[in-house]
């Protein structure tokens, strides 16, 4: 009985552990995902200026 319980205990450790490490890894999956999201629209902001200043009128593309 004692043994049993006791590797039922060690799987259920091993269970917690993967799901925080897959946690774990969402979290920074979805923290890259935001950073991403950002520097690409900063960089769009960044080129739509760069061409509204080169080409001098408002309605550039």
């Amino acid at each position: 009985m004692l043994l049993i319980k006791l590797r039922f205990s060690k799987s259920f450790v091993k269970i917690r552990a993967i799901k925080k490490v897959n946690f774990v890894m969402r979290q920074g999956l979805y923290k890259n995902l935001t950073l991403t999201i950002l520097i690409s629209f900063f960089l769009q902001i960044i080129l739509y200026v760069h061409t509204v200043l080169l080409s001098g009128n408002d309605n550039a593309p």
